[in-house]
């Protein structure tokens, strides 16, 4: 059964989310093997970044965008003091939460979404250089058209 096409609005700065995303989560449950461990923290960072890319604005406190080589990046510094973490305000820890885990471990979580092509990243002494990948690319519409009609 396939769902009627529904009219979209979308309010700028907004990011979607393609349906085999859910996918994963779903299928997880009935055969690990299938999603390389895909967890709703994972689905977290995921639209927290391409909200990030969207906009332009970091939600790590050390983190800034630069052009870098032509190509947008989000560099977050890990140098010293700062880490490659969240503020606790939207990613609270355990001492805040009380019980379970309920919070996205960032590290895991990128090299997640960095296994299945959606940001490169790249770790440099004192910093985590993130840029689009090809996934990252697509959902925010930015595949270079040539490269995509070669593709097919």
């Amino acid at each position: 059964m396939t769902l009627p096409l529904r009219e979209r609005s979308e309010e700028p700065g907004s990011v979607r989310l393609p349906y085999y995303v859910f996918k994963w989560l779903r299928d997880v449950s009935v055969d690990r093997r299938k999603t390389a461990s895909f967890t709703i923290g994972d689905l977290g960072l995921l639209a927290a970044l391409l909200g990030m890319f969207v906009n332009r604005e970091s939600l790590f406190r050390s983190g800034r965008f630069e052009e870098v080589d032509g190509e947008l990046t989000l560099i977050v510094t890990t140098s010293g003091r700062q880490q490659f973490t969240l503020p606790t305000e939207i990613n609270p820890d355990r001492e805040h939460l009380g019980v379970g885990p309920g919070r996205i471990r960032e590290k895991e979580s990128l090299k997640t979404l960095r296994r299945n092509g959606f940001f490169d990243v790249e770790e440099r002494s004192g910093e985590v250089r993130i840029r689009l990948g090809e996934k990252g690319k697509e959902l925010l519409g930015e595949v270079d058209e040539k490269a995509a009609a070669t593709a097919n």
